[in-house]
């Protein structure tokens, strides 16, 4: 156990070295004015309309206790999925969340925050009932 977490800590003190001592950079005085217009920047984002609901959102629609564990005993019991076999159901899905974010602006990047809310929903709703259907097929057999 004590050698893995050392392996394990190779990577940050490597880093931590490498800042200090690999990277030349020129010295420079702190800017105020700086810090602050970044700051004040930062609030300003925070503050838009837009960033809130879309995380409110994202918020309310992962908030689903008790979906995945159900679903993991369901795949494992049931349709008899071995753990390499759920593992790779769960790199394609990270694969799928890419590509969306990748294709995102050219599909949806000109529709309305309400247009695209009301499309994640339903496309939500579609995900959501194919895994109840994925019990109902493999239950027919």
């Amino acid at each position: 156990m004590h050698l893995g977490a050392a392996i394990v800590a190779v990577a940050p003190f490597s880093v931590i070295f490498g800042a200090l001592f690999l990277i030349d950079e020129k010295k420079t005085t702190v800017n105020a004015q700086g810090i602050r217009e970044t700051l004040n920047g930062l609030t300003a984002t925070f503050k838009r309309r837009e960033l809130l609901v879309v995380a409110v959102f994202i918020f309310l629609y992962y908030f689903s206790p008790g979906m995945s564990t159900p679903l993991y005993f369901h795949m494992t019991d049931d349709l008899q999925f071995s753990q390499a076999y759920i593992g790779i159901l769960g790199s394609i899905a990270s694969a799928g969340w890419v590509a969306g974010a990748l294709l995102y602006r050219r599909f949806f990047g000109h529709m309305s925050l309400r247009n695209l809310l009301n499309l994640s929903i339903a496309l939500g709703i579609v995900t959501a009932a194919s895994f109840f259907l994925l019990g109902v097929k493999f239950r027919l057999r």
